[in-house]
C-alpha cells in the first residue's frame, strides 16, 4: 500500500529506490524533500510489513506518525516482539501517545493482550528512566562542581600530580 502510494508497484521496488537514494547515486536532493513530505514513513513502512532500518538510516524519524500512531504502536499492537525490540534499539519514543486514544505503545500491547511485549516495553522504560536519572545526577554533580569552582569528584586540573 505504501509503495503504491509512492508510485511503485511493490515494496521491493520502493526499497530498491530508497537504497539508491541512500547512496545519493541519483538525486542528492531527493532525501531531504522526502523527509519533509513523508515524516511518518517509518510508521507507514512498519504498517506495510517492511523493516524500518533503511528509512531510519536515511534520516526519517523512528517515532514519526502515520495516521496518528508511531511504528512502535503498530508493532506493539501486532505483538511483534522482534520488531518492537528493533524499534526501541533505533530510538523509538516509548512514551509517545497516539492521537486517537492517547495511549502509549505499552498500553496498545496490553489492550491487545501481548504480555511479552508489555513486559519488554515496561523493562525498556525502566532502563531508560534509570539512564536518565544517572545522566541527571552527573549533570547535577558537574553543576555543583562548577559552583564550588572545581571540575568535579575524582578530577584534577590537567598536569597536576595526585
Amino acid at each position: 500500500m505504501v509503495a503504491r502510494e509512492c508510485g511503485f508497484s511493490s515494496w521491493p521496488a520502493l526499497r530498491r529506490q530508497l537504497e539508491l537514494l541512500a547512496g545519493y547515486r541519483r538525486d542528492p536532493d531527493a532525501v531531504p524533500v522526502a523527509l519533509g513530505e513523508r515524516p511518518g514513513l517509518v510508521a507507514e513502512a512498519v504498517g506495510a510489513g517492511a523493516d524500518p532500518g533503511l528509512a531510519v538510516r536515511l534520516g526519517f524519524d523512528v517515532s514519526g506518525r502515520h495516521e496518528g500512531q508511531t511504528a512502535l504502536h503498530t508493532a506493539a499492537w501486532n505483538g511483534d516482539l522482534d520488531l518492537v525490540g528493533r524499534l526501541v534499539s533505533l530510538g523509538a519514543d516509548l512514551d509517545a501517545r497516539d492521537d486517537r486514544y492517547d495511549g502509549r505503545p505499552v498500553d496498545w500491547a496490553g489492550h491487545a493482550r501481548h504480555s511479552d511485549v508489555v513486559s519488554f516495553l515496561a523493562e525498556a522504560a525502566e532502563a531508560a528512566e534509570r539512564s536518565a536519572d544517572a545522566g541527571r545526577a552527573e549533570t547535577a554533580e558537574a553543576a555543583a562542581a562548577r559552583v564550588r569552582g572545581g571540575p568535579g569528584r575524582g578530577s584534577r586540573p590537567a598536569g597536576t600530580a595526585p
